[in-house]
């Protein structure tokens, strides 16, 4: 393992993933469980089902997993989400790092059946470029050259969010998140994780062994395999319907699931009828060469409210068709609500105009 500097350039991707209004209030760590996921459930935005898959003992733990001096400690899965969480030894980075991103991955599930699904991700900060490659879909973007591909498709679209702790003097602890989004993923039987290029991101930083005063980046590879426990894919998911139809206001909900990592909704919305769409959002599409449901969603808040209060809200939306402003919508709440599911609880869509549409939810 090799430290380097170099100019940082940090990549956010251009997709049809809205990331909207996320809220932490709500997983601020509460306990942790020695120091696993520690990374992620040290305050860290972003990430606030992992809390609750610590206390609730979600994750199973790895012996003796190791790869050039950075250790597979312990992992969650579920068909939404994805954690690792590794031990990262004789790292020489100095204290006050913001946050750590990683500059290359792959995951690679193996299914019972024989099935191999393979993700990449790499972000090339010399050369401009950032690409990831997924089951049924493509994304590739080179800001030097101004090229841009996103094939989505079915596919199992995907993010790496990384995080990190110090433990000791040269030892960290490294946390891995991969979301997917739009659809869910087969949990498998076998799991290979290969990790590349740990960036130490340092903001408004002063510090003399940093050269850039930005970042100092570790270069290597450290790969790992895995069983997966079979008690991944034995959890149920939870399911909620309306209480009453809601068709009359425009809006049908079709699901509403929620797994160990997520809260997906999914819904056809008459943005018209609903009072959700804002009509100067045709004119704005007709001049973009756009969709308006994709303007009218941009401006869309959906909360799931729980006791009369706001806990949980939107990480990321999409629609798979819209016609005429009748969209069939997906809305996905990153939650810990599996745990302590309760009965009842309200789904709100708040219009950046000022509709709002109360929905009540029971288990079904």
């Amino acid at each position: 393992m090799s430290t380097s500097y170099r100019p940082i350039f940090v990549a956010f991707a251009t997709t049809v993933i809205l990331l909207l209004a996320l809220s932490t209030a709500a997983f601020a760590a509460t306990g942790i469980l020695g120091d696993i996921f520690a990374a992620v459930t040290r305050g860290q935005p972003g990430i606030g089902s992992t809390q609750a898959i610590v206390d609730n003992d979600y994750f199973a733990e790895v012996v003796s997993n190791e790869s050039n001096g950075m250790s597979l400690r312990a992992y969650y899965v579920d068909s939404k989400e994805i954690g690792f969480d590794f031990t990262l030894s004789g790292a020489d980075v100095p204290d006050g790092f913001d946050m750590l991103y990683i500059g290359a991955f792959t995951l690679v599930i193996t299914e019972s059946n024989g099935t191999v699904n393979t993700w990449d991700w790499l972000i090339d900060r010399e050369n401009d470029v950032e690409s990831r490659t997924f089951p049924g879909g493509h994304f590739f973007q080179d800001w030097k050259n101004n090229l841009y591909e996103y094939e989505p498709s079915e596919g199992m679209d995907f993010q790496v969010g990384a995080h990190a702790a110090k433990i000791s003097d040269d030892i960290y602890n490294v946390s891995v998140i991969v979301t997917f989004y739009g659809v869910n993923v087969p949990i498998g039987d076998k799991a290979h994780i290969a990790v590349g290029d740990l960036t130490f991101i340092y903001f408004d930083n002063e510090k003399d062994d940093i050269p850039n005063d930005e970042y100092i980046s570790l270069s290597g590879s450290w790969s790992f395999d895995i069983d997966i426990d079979e008690k991944f894919g034995e959890a149920a998911a939870l399911s909620y319907a309306p209480v009453e139809s809601y068709e009359a206001q425009g809006i049908r909900v079709t699901s509403a699931t929620v797994l160990p990592t997520v809260f997906r909704i999914e819904a056809i919305i008459d943005f018209e009828k609903s009072g959700l769409g804002n009509p100067a959002n045709a004119e704005r599409a007709r001049e973009m060469g756009t969709n308006p449901v994709k303007l009218d969603m941009l401006e869309l808040y959906v909360y799931v409210v729980v006791d009369g209060n706001n806990p949980y809200s939107l990480w990321s939306s999409g629609y798979t068709e819209a016609v005429d402003g009748v969209a069939a919508c997906w809305f996905e709440i990153e939650s810990s609500m599996y745990f302590d599911a309760p009965e009842n609880l309200t789904l709100r869509l708040e219009s950046l105009g000022g509709t709002t549409i109360d929905i009540a939810l029971t288990r079904s």
